[in-house]
């Protein structure tokens, strides 16, 4: 249409510019007539030219739109896909929040629960501690009551310094003040099979009936100033039970079951292979009687098995290059040899069971009962170079690059 109507208004021009005269003329030459039609047909020519570029404009313009119109329209179809799924999206996210609304009911629920079932525990676990004391209360009823000085000797049924109950097990008879069985009385409970533990490692199966007093914080006389001995005139255990974990945190992190076991284990000895009466003279042999009572009560035994305390269950800190270090601290400075090595501290029986742990795994079990078994007829050296084949002096320098000393 627009293409039409340009042609018609370039004809009305030529035409125009035909027919009308120039202005001051009534009439033109013939030269003057063809200069007038070049001039049109120039003009003709310059407006077809922009007509056509005009078409072309024009044609751009429309696929432009129309690519456009195809952008719009697939805008408009992914818009509505969009919409679909956010509307798709906003349906599921309500379901999950209804989900998560059920659930908080549910969880609000179950924390009730709980809540009631925390309680009635706690009201079970103080009904068991009241049986359980009522028990004691019983049990320390019934049980037979006896009477020592304080160093728990000239025992009496009648009268005494110290008030005693007596608790047979098939392995030990073991004495309780009353403040002392409040706290400790698991151990009749645990003391057999604890034993039993403790005596397999000296060979020893022939466990006779050894006597072990525990107190609290009570007045008894003992020989050494620690939280256990062992008195082997009387063949009496001692645990002192103030001392121990975790009452006291000074050297000692072993409870009373660790003290118990210790000092049993020293019974075992005395009982088996008696390697502190028995050893050649002028031997020195606490390094091996101390280190392997504590590598018993420290290391063998695994005192979560038994029915202990939670709060009664030793923290030990079995690290052996740790409590080398430790001892070293406390003055054990000159480990060159056995009889260096100071005897007057607790902390230097990490040292102790140290040397026992290097024996156990350097030579083996059997070794070592062997060479306690040596011991009474040999020197330390000598019984080392028959059973180890090692001197004094290379046992040491062992022991020590095993610690990286």
């Amino acid at each position: 249409m627009k293409k039409k109507l340009l042609i018609f208004l370039l004809g009305f021009v030529l035409l125009f510019s035909l027919s009308t005269p120039t202005l001051g003329a009534s009439k033109l030459s013939k030269a003057q007539l063809e200069a007038k039609v070049t001039q049109v047909t120039k003009q003709v020519k310059s407006l077809t030219d922009q007509v056509k570029s005009l078409n072309s404009q024009i044609k751009t313009l429309t696929d432009k739109g129309k690519a456009k119109d195809k952008e719009i329209a697939g805008l408009k179809s992914s818009n509505s896909a969009k919409d679909k799924t956010i509307s798709s999206q906003k349906t599921q996210l309500g379901k999950k929040d209804n989900e998560v609304k059920s659930l908080k009911v549910k969880v609000d629920n179950q924390q009730k629960d709980l809540e009631e079932a925390s309680t009635t525990i706690d009201n079970q676990k103080d009904l068991i501690k009241q049986l359980q004391d009522e028990l004691k209360k019983t049990q320390l009823k019934n049980a037979k009551v006896v009477y020592t000085d304080y160093d728990t000797k000239n025992m009496s049924d009648s009268s005494g310094q110290m008030k005693w109950y007596e608790f047979k097990t098939k392995y030990a008879t073991l004495y309780f003040t009353e403040q002392s069985y409040t706290k400790y009385s698991y151990l009749v409970d645990i003391s057999d099979d604890l034993l039993k533990d403790a005596a397999s490692y000296y060979g020893f199966s022939n466990t006779t009936n050894i006597s072990a007093f525990i107190v609290y914080n009570e007045p008894i006389i003992m020989i050494r100033n620690g939280p256990g001995e062992y008195q082997s005139q009387t063949k009496t255990v001692m645990v002192y039970g103030s001392m121990a974990y975790p009452n006291s945190y000074g050297p000692y992190d072993e409870s009373v079951p660790v003290i118990y076991a210790h000092e049993m284990a020293h019974a075992f000895d005395d009982a088996s292979i008696r390697l502190a009466y028995s050893v050649s003279p002028g031997t020195k042999i606490r390094w091996l009687s101390e280190g392997m009572a504590t590598y018993v009560s420290r290391y063998l035994i695994e005192y979560p098995k038994y029915a202990i305390p939670e709060e009664h269950i030793p923290l030990l800190n079995n690290d052996f290059k740790f409590r080398i270090s430790e001892a070293i601290k406390e003055g054990a400075s000159n480990l060159g040899s056995l009889d260096s090595i100071p005897d007057d501290s607790h902390r230097h029986y990490g040292i102790y069971e140290s040397l026992i742990h290097y024996v156990e795994t350097a030579y083996g079990h059997q070794k070592l009962l062997n060479f306690m078994q040596e011991l009474k007829s040999k020197d330390m050296n000598s019984a080392m170079q028959t059973i180890f084949g090692v001197s004094e002096e290379q046992f040491m320098l062992g022991w020590k690059k095993y610690y990286n000393l």
